[in-house]
């Protein structure tokens, strides 16, 4: 599948996939979750948005 639903959907729920894998890895919740998308790397409009400064 394709589109900004997609991306955005995709985008609105990996911190919460993330915070609860490293809570049980690690035993505790992390405070933040940094995103760094490489303009270079990604032609998507989703990720070139995301790297704009």
């Amino acid at each position: 599948m394709r589109g900004p639903v997609v991306n955005s959907k995709a985008l609105l729920l990996a911190p919460a996939r993330v915070a609860r894998d490293w809570r049980d890895r690690h035993k505790c919740r992390p405070l933040l979750v940094e995103a760094v998308a490489d303009r270079a790397a990604f032609t998507d409009r989703t990720f070139a948005a995301a790297a704009d400064p």
